[in-house]
């Protein structure tokens, strides 16, 4: 099959350019894009990793900070008495 100057064969169930030498470069970059695409999904898969991770730490870290602060609360609240005498 031509397309423009392309040529383009059906093998294996995938589309490959022949013929010119111009295909074959556009064959090449695809191959560098599609390698390139699947790094970059790679990263963005290690990076939604990291987020969530964090997410959890700050989730953890404000129930830690609540938790404390009723015990401040309670403590405040248990002088408070003692003081008035």
């Amino acid at each position: 099959m031509r397309l423009g100057e392309h040529e383009l064969s059906f093998e294996e169930g995938q589309w490959t350019a022949t013929g010119s030498q111009r295909a074959a470069g556009s064959s090449q970059e695809h191959n560098r894009l599609k390698k390139e695409s699947l790094a970059l999904q790679e990263e963005n898969n290690l990076l939604k990793y990291k987020v969530e991770l964090l997410l959890d730490m700050l989730a953890a870290s404000n129930a830690d900070c609540v938790a404390l602060q009723k015990e401040i609360d309670a403590i405040k609240k248990a002088q408070i008495p003692s003081k008035k005498r």
